[in-house]
């Protein structure tokens, strides 16, 4: 799905513009439990007779995503180590909540209304180093000239994020809020959008500090959690991303949208199977190359990946990696 079907707003209007003019598309309970009792039913005939271990099938964007880029991307699981594209996500999303309820943060500005040098750095990321130490421990060891650029890199995109979202004093705005979804076969959905905005309707938002690649599907999944969740649909999800340039994109949310999500869902849970029962025969997955294979921890072993291939895409990773602030957590199956 990508960014195919969303509507790019102008550079002018930002987030504050899409809640003050949302409207709901008006899903009904009845289509909501409709579409529920569907997927179970889905689910259920999927995974029937799949021998696996005893946790539910957690599915969570970044395992539904992983498994859209590789089937082996799913047996990954250990953590992604400190980056430049990691920190640079958590930076901005320690700074999405703030924008949204102080929109004149940082605070340190010039007499002609720009910030002053390290404001953002100031006000967002020299607290969050502190608070998380994997992220100061990586900062602290860059070198002088390193730091210098990745923290003008924070200025940017900071600046750039408070354009996108604007003054959102008068509403409701929650950050980071996990939200779990039970289903049939024993598969659990769980979901942190980064902002869920509360006015007239209710707006889910998801922010990128890079080009948001691969954002309609995250945004749809986004969708069909919180519409499972609280049985009302939000009436909008939306993506903000940083890179080239800021830029908001906003989907309404329909029941063309949740049953496209409801369809990921299924096809990621057919993946998990599949690959869980290739394991368990000594087989190793079916596998598809490609940048993403410079995340994969099962690169090295994998026998569709030369060292050479694994070097030129780590080569191609370092200038056009989508920045995004998701780890690869350990997920049970």
């Amino acid at each position: 799905m990508s960014h195919l079907g969303c509507k790019q707003l102008g550079m002018a209007t930002n987030l504050q513009e899409v809640v003050e003019t949302a409207v709901s598309t008006a899903i009904s309970e009845r289509e909501i439990s409709e579409l529920r009792d569907g997927l179970n039913s889905e689910l259920e005939e999927t995974l029937a007779g799949w021998d696996r271990p005893g946790d539910p099938l957690r599915i969570t964007k970044d395992r539904l995503r992983r498994g859209l880029a590789c089937n082996a991307q799913l047996l990954g699981g250990g953590p992604v180590p400190m980056n430049e594209h990691l920190a640079l996500g958590r930076v901005v999303d320690a700074a999405a909540p703030t924008i949204a309820t102080a929109p004149d943060t940082p605070h340190r500005y010039s007499k002609s209304g720009q910030p002053l040098p390290g404001a953002w750095g100031h006000a967002i990321a020299e607290p969050l180093r502190i608070e998380d130490p994997e992220l100061g421990d990586w900062y602290h060891a860059l070198s002088t000239l390193h730091k210098k650029d990745h923290d003008q890199l924070v200025e940017t995109r900071c600046e750039g994020l408070k354009g996108s979202i604007g003054d959102l004093r008068s509403f409701t705005v929650v950050s980071q809020n996990l939200t779990f979804v039970d289903l049939a076969a024993d598969v659990v959905l769980s979901a942190r959008p980064d902002l869920i905005v509360l006015g007239t309707e209710r707006t889910v938002v998801e922010v990128k500090s890079g080009k948001g690649h691969g954002i309609g599907d995250e945004l749809a999944f986004y969708a069909l959690v919180e519409s499972l969740s609280a049985g009302v649909a939000p009436a909008l999800v939306v993506g903000i991303s940083l890179l080239p340039l800021p830029n908001t994109f906003s989907l309404p949310v329909n029941i063309e949208l949740l049953d496209r999500a409801a369809s990921l869902v299924v096809n990621t849970a057919r993946r998990c199977r599949a690959v869980d029962e290739s394991v368990a025969a000594a087989r190793w997955p079916l596998t598809t190359t490609g940048l993403h294979c410079t995340f994969c921890d099962l690169a090295k072993q994998c026998p569709d990946i030369s060292d050479e291939h694994l070097e030129e895409a780590l080569l191609m990773a370092g200038h056009q990696v989508d920045e995004d602030a998701d780890s690869a957590e350990e997920e049970p199956w």
